[in-house]
């Protein structure tokens, strides 16, 4: 808005100057003049666009701006804290996977060496008797 109240004032002096030493219907006084009109016409389209009576007024998309990048800026520090969760994690399971880790797989042994299978076949055996035995 300042910038095109400046260029609003140049295209003034410019007009000004020009009037001072040309007739005013020669075509750089109305080339200016017309210029100038487009100009404030500009000007008072944006200023009437600041004031809008709809819902087009700056301050309320700026205020919308502002939440929406608050709304970013929240949004991206959850992120950040997220990942920094995850790498905290990584590196909690890296480490516990350190102090439990395999160093060879166990094996099953090929042959029983306790109880031995004849002191299992004796035991049988007896307790088979005892139940079988008739009883007086």
């Amino acid at each position: 808005m300042a910038e095109l109240e400046s260029r609003q004032a140049q295209l003034e002096a410019e007009l000004r100057n020009l009037q001072s030493y040309l007739q005013s219907d020669s075509p750089q006084v109305i080339a200016a003049r017309n210029a100038l009109d487009a100009l404030k016409t500009q000007v008072a389209r944006e200023k009437s666009k600041l004031v809008s009576p709809d819902d087009d007024k700056l301050n309320r998309k700026t205020a919308q701006f502002q939440e929406l990048r608050a709304y970013a800026e929240f949004r991206t520090d959850l992120y950040k804290l997220a990942l920094t969760a995850l790498e905290k994690a990584k590196v909690a399971s890296a480490h516990k996977l350190k102090s439990l880790a395999v160093i060879s797989a166990p094996q099953l042994p090929e042959e029983a060496e306790y109880p031995a299978s004849s002191t299992c076949w004796a035991r049988c055996c007896c307790f088979a008797a005892c139940c079988t035995a008739p009883c007086a």
